[in-house]
């Protein structure tokens, strides 16, 4: 610590120890002449000790007048009276000079303590700073982040509905699939059943058509039969036919003779004829021969699947006998060479169970039943 801080804190106590002085010499009853001395003798004893002779020079010539006026007030009542009490009161005044002599020994500690605590606070209030700043920046890193945690909170939201949406829809899609192998099952099962019934309705048709065919058997075709009038007795026109062109005599049963098919004037349509009799029907295809070179022939009578299977044979069967093949023969829809089933381009094995009945004599296309 340096003189002038010194001077200082020895002014403070010399103004206390003034004051303490004046309290207690006001409680003593003490004269104002008496506490002016001492005020004196302590500025003198502060002089003496922390000022440089250039100060207290300056400080003895600027108040001679008036340090005189104290010497000359104070010195005629101190020798002319209480010459003891004034160095009772110098050995008082030097016991709490020695006193505060110490208190300034602990308070040069004391600053020396607080200059450490000047450097330290120095030092707190630099790191106070950067916390400041580091906490600042920490909160900038805390609203990032939580503006990140609500948009991953809100990505996570959007996640979660789409999970369900996709969940919903998985689960619509395995019901799908679901009712897909269901109606897989069932269209497998109605295909089966399908098969079935093609195949079945395949074996009606045949038999159906077995049917027809056997309820044509005993038909013949009579085709370019002339005289066709709404008054003419067909049956008689047949039985005249049958005696004069095929020369046949021999009375035949009928079930039922007529014509079919559409009117067309100028044109005759063909007559069918049913026989009683299985050697008429017969006997009439064996004379059939008897028509080449005429305007008129005579055919079995089959349903018009057969007579069109039939009549894309009819050229194949032209070429076979041709070719010299003479066991060829027609068997309803069914083209057998040789005792072998006939399929064009292809043949295949089987034998004929019945005698083909092609029509002889003029090239007359097959009729169908009305």
């Amino acid at each position: 610590m340096g003189k002038k801080g010194k001077k200082r804190k020895t002014d403070d106590i010399s103004n206390q120890s003034l004051r303490s002085t004046q309290s207690e010499n006001s409680s003593r009853g003490r004269s104002v002449s008496e506490q002016h001395a001492v005020s004196f003798m302590l500025n003198e004893a502060n002089n003496i000790l922390y000022r440089t002779p250039d100060e207290r020079y300056c400080a003895e010539n600027a108040g001679n007048a008036e340090n005189a006026e104290n010497i000359a007030y104070v010195s005629t009542p101190l020798i002319a009276g209480n010459a003891c009490s004034t160095s009772s009161q110098f050995a008082e005044i030097n016991q709490k000079l020695e006193f505060i002599m110490q208190k300034l020994q602990k308070l040069d500690v004391i600053e020396e303590r607080m200059n450490r605590l000047d450097t330290r606070m120095d030092s707190l209030e630099s790191r106070v700073v950067a916390t400041e700043k580091i906490n600042d920046e920490f909160e900038k890193s805390v609203k990032y982040v939580s503006g990140k945690c609500d948009e991953f909170q809100l990505k996570s939201n959007e996640i979660t509905a789409l999970s369900k949406t996709m969940e919903k829809q998985r689960k619509d899609i395995t019901d799908l699939s679901d009712n897909i192998e269901r109606q897989k099952a069932e269209m497998e099962k109605l295909n089966r059943e399908m098969a079935q019934a093609t195949e079945k309705k395949k074996e009606l048709e045949e038999s159906v058509l077995d049917l027809r065919c056997r309820s044509m058997k005993y038909n013949l075709v009579f085709t370019g039969v002339d005289g066709e009038s709404r008054e003419e007795n067909t049956e008689g026109r047949i039985r005249d036919f049958i005696y004069y062109d095929l020369g046949i005599d021999s009375h035949m049963e009928f079930c039922n003779v007529h014509r079919f098919g559409r009117f067309v004037r100028g044109k005759c349509r063909p007559i069918v004829a049913r026989f009683v009799y299985n050697q008429d029907r017969d006997a009439v295809l064996r004379n059939a021969y008897k028509l080449k070179g005429t305007q008129c022939g005579v055919h079995e009578q089959f349903p018009k699947e057969v007579e069109d299977k039939r009549r894309e044979l009819y050229p194949i069967v032209k070429d076979l006998k041709r070719s010299g093949n003479t066991n060829v023969k027609l068997v309803r829809d069914k083209l057998y060479v040789n005792g072998r089933l006939y399929n064009p381009g292809t043949p295949s094995s089987g034998r004929g169970t019945a005698i083909d009945t092609q029509p002889v004599g003029s090239a007359a296309e097959p009729m169908t039943v009305r």
